[in-house]
């Protein structure tokens, strides 16, 4: 089930006319659903997709990590950027990422974050990822700080 469009209504000028080339969007009005991005739900990951187009896997989207909230394991084709909001989250290699940081991931990594206290991103992806297939070799060594078997790998089939 795609998650139901956050978009607004469309601002208006003084006079009453609207902007149809501006959208805006306020964090405390986004409706957070389950995140799904590779197919099945994450447990403890909740996104509002603003201008995300999942055929592409171009565009914007808020992600918000409970507290243990983890992401599935993925390969980036292209650019992921991410700032973070609210909280903190901690690359499987042990690097962590606060409040007021801006990450940038390079094409081709390999990687996958957790959130022991929960977390609010805004994302940008200038193309597709992938799901890893369990026991595929990440980016920046193996994860340290909880077992390899947490995260959600792609089933072996």
């Amino acid at each position: 089930m795609e998650p139901k469009s956050t978009a607004p209504a469309m601002p208006t000028t003084p006079d009453g006319s609207v902007y149809p080339d501006r959208r805006v969007w306020k964090i405390d009005d986004l409706e957070f659903t389950p995140f799904n991005r590779y197919g099945s739900e994450v447990t403890k990951l909740f996104w509002a997709p603003v201008t995300f187009d999942r055929a592409s896997g171009k565009g914007c989207f808020f992600i918000r990590f409970l507290p243990g909230g983890t992401s599935t394991p993925h390969q980036h084709f292209g650019f992921e950027e991410f700032y973070i909001i609210e909280g903190a989250v901690i690359d499987h290699d042990g690097v962590e990422y606060k409040a007021g940081h801006f990450v940038s991931i390079a094409p081709g990594t390999k990687h996958f974050s957790h959130s022991p206290g929960g977390a609010l991103m805004v994302a940008w992806l200038t193309d597709n990822n992938r799901a890893l297939d369990a026991g595929e070799k990440l980016s920046w060594g193996e994860p340290k700080g909880w077992p390899l078997e947490t995260p959600h790998f792609k089933k072996a089939s």
